[in-house]
């Protein structure tokens, strides 16, 4: 049985969230200053919570306490008392591969962590974790899943040996190694919104660039990425702070570029599993910041980009006017051709879903 006190600190907790933060952090605060709650405590309390989040905005027409009374009967008895389609109502939002019924209930289990095997480490990673006693599922050899609590950085190097990494985002750069190899080794690379670089680590795996280059619109994130692929052992040419949103704010000794990978900011719907709260405060007119926000972004990325080279347009969004209609964009106003789009069903596999196009900027 759930304690009264935690239901009722969880209601309080969420009467009090406003948003501005991610509520993990409100969460790291609230515990911080109220040391009363011990470990058990706090995951209980933690846990409402996060279920208040996940059935998103079924029994949005029910009294709060109403709510809370369904999804504490849920919590205990596992009793689904919302019907799935109620969590996500506006599905027409949804591009055309999504499954809406898998990706809305898929919001209500925890997903797992993925680690990214890096070049020649499976073998030394596998005996550790056997010896360690952790359990773990191969997905293929390049991937390794485990569940949420596993304290994988006291078991292996992280970034040397393994890049914590989700499952779908370990397979953005794969339409564009399958469609041009002979870029292997030799090609001009700028991961043009690399926040702490988990792509430019696996464009140094992959396509072990000529140069790589990686920038930021956050410059707390340039310590961070720097120190990240410094553990990684990847080379790089320069790290930069840029707001590629902005006319003309492309450094003027960028060289032209081979590759430009750019992972845009998104709604981030596609990991509402690990943020349920993004999933609850959905409002559709959110992505009118997004959509000219991407375009702004690709349109100044696209200048560095050499005649018949690749942009790789990635987002972790389910929505099609992120992802399908700016592809149609891009192609009739920027000049670029698509030549493969698809999203990755993380929901399938508790992680993230994510969308990418590889696109090739034509010739003049």
């Amino acid at each position: 049985m759930i304690r009264p006190a935690h239901i009722e600190t969880a209601k309080k907790l969420i009467a009090s969230y406003e948003g501005v933060q991610p509520f993990h952090l409100f969460l790291k605060t609230y515990f911080a200053a109220n040391k009363k709650h011990g470990s058990k405590d706090r995951k209980q309390i933690a846990s409402l919570c996060y279920y208040w989040f996940r059935w998103g905005k079924a029994g949005s027409s029910l009294s709060d306490d109403e709510r809370w009374g369904h999804i504490i009967k849920y919590v205990e008895e596992g009793q689904v008392i919302f019907a799935v389609d109620e969590i996500f109502p506006e599905a027409e939002l949804l591009g055309n591969e999504i499954d809406a019924e898998l990706w809305a209930a898929s919001h209500l289990a925890q997903p797992k962590v993925f680690l990214r095997v890096r070049p020649n480490k499976l073998s030394i990673i596998q005996k550790k974790l056997q010896y360690a006693s952790v359990a773990f599922e191969l997905l293929n050899d390049t991937c390794i899943a485990v569940e949420a609590s596993t304290p994988i950085d006291q078991v292996l190097k992280i970034n040397h040996e393994v890049v914590v990494q989700d499952y779908s985002s370990q397979q953005v750069l794969s339409a564009l190694i399958n469609q041009s190899p002979e870029l292997i080794g030799k090609a001009m690379c700028w991961d043009a919104c690399a926040a702490s670089g988990g792509k430019s680590i696996l464009a140094h795996d992959l396509l072990q660039p000529k140069s790589l280059y990686a920038s930021d619109v956050r410059p707390q994130m340039m310590t961070q990425l720097r120190k990240r692929l410094q553990m990684a052992n990847v080379k790089f040419e320069d790290l930069f702070t840029a707001d590629l949103s902005i006319q003309g704010n492309i450094p003027f000794n960028l060289p032209m570029m081979d590759v430009v990978i750019a992972d845009v900011p998104c709604s981030g719907s596609g990991t509402w599993s690990r943020t349920p709260e993004g999933l609850y405060n959905f409002q559709p007119e959110q992505l009118n910041k997004f959509i000219p926000l991407q375009r702004a972004i690709i349109e100044q990325t696209i200048a560095i980009l050499k005649n018949d080279g690749w942009l790789v347009y990635i987002t972790c969004s389910v929505f099609k006017d992120e992802n399908e209609a700016q592809i149609s964009f891009f192609e009739n106003e920027l000049g670029l051709e698509c030549m493969h789009m698809q999203y990755f069903a993380g929901y399938k596999h508790k992680a993230d879903t994510l969308f990418a196009a590889l696109l090739r900027k034509k010739s003049n």
